[in-house]
C-alpha cells in the first residue's frame, strides 16, 4: 500500500470528522439559542399573566365595594361584557344573561378568584349572597 495514499485517506477522514463536528456544534448552538428564547418567552408570558390576575383582583375588590350584593355573573358582565350575551325574557321585562361557558370551567381564573374572595367575605356576609360558584365542566387538556 502506498504510504502517501494511506495518509491522504486518514487526513480526509479527519477533515470529514471536523466538518461533522462543526455541523453538530452549529446545530447545538442553534438549539441553545432557541431554548434561551423559549425560556425568555415563557417568562414574559408568566409576567403578563400575573399582571392580568392582579388587575382582576383589584377589579373584583372595587366591584364588590360598589355592588356588595352582586353575583358572579354580574361581575363577569362588568369585567368582560364581550363574553356575555343577553336576551329579554318574553314573559318579563327583565333581561337574562348567558355567560360564556369558559368562566365556569374548573381552572377558570375568574371563578377561582370569585370563590377565594367569597371565602374571605363569608364571615362579613352572613346573607350568603356571594355564593360559591362550582365548576360546571372540566377544562380540556
Amino acid at each position: 500500500m502506498n504510504p502517501v495514499k494511506n495518509w491522504r485517506s486518514c487526513h480526509n477522514d479527519d477533515d470529514d470528522t471536523n466538518v461533522q463536528h462543526k455541523d453538530l456544534a452549529n446545530r447545538l448552538e442553534k438549539l441553545n439559542k432557541e431554548n434561551a428564547n423559549e425560556v425568555e418567552r415563557k417568562s414574559l408570558c408568566r409576567l403578563a399573566q400575573d399582571a392580568c390576575l392582579e388587575t382582576l383582583k383589584e377589579h373584583i375588590q372595587d366591584f364588590l365595594q360598589e355592588h356588595p350584593q352582586a353575583s358572579y355573573e354580574q361581575w363577569i358582565q362588568d369585567v368582560h361584557p364581550e363574553n356575555v350575551s343577553s336576551s329579554q325574557a318574553s314573559s318579563q321585562a327583565s333581561f337574562q344573561y348567558e355567560i360564556d361557558h369558559r368562566f365556569y370551567v374548573e381552572t377558570s381564573d375568574h371563578r377561582i378568584l370569585w370563590n377565594d374572595h367569597h371565602f374571605l367575605r363569608s364571615s362579613d356576609d352572613p346573607s350568603g349572597i356571594h355564593k360559591y360558584v362550582p365548576p360546571r365542566r372540566k377544562a380540556r387538556q
